[in-house]
């Protein structure tokens, strides 16, 4: 059974979580639009949202396959 996991971004609202990229890296996406994607990279400092393009963030899941 797959978990699925959220995250609130502080603009954007709540996030859902396409695939784990890396150890500390995930692509979310918008939960409702579904039409802006971050990657997000866990650091000791906190979470990093870094925007990526929809043909980028399709490239990222592509790779995971």
């Amino acid at each position: 059974m797959a978990t699925e996991t959220y995250l609130n971004h502080p603009t954007f609202g709540l996030l859902y979580r396409v695939c784990l990229l890396e150890e500390s890296r995930e692509l979310f996406t918008t939960l409702y639009a579904q039409r802006l994607f971050f990657v997000v990279t866990t650091t000791s400092d906190g979470l990093q949202f870094d925007p990526v393009s929809r043909s980028d963030a399709r490239i990222l899941v592509e790779s995971r396959m």
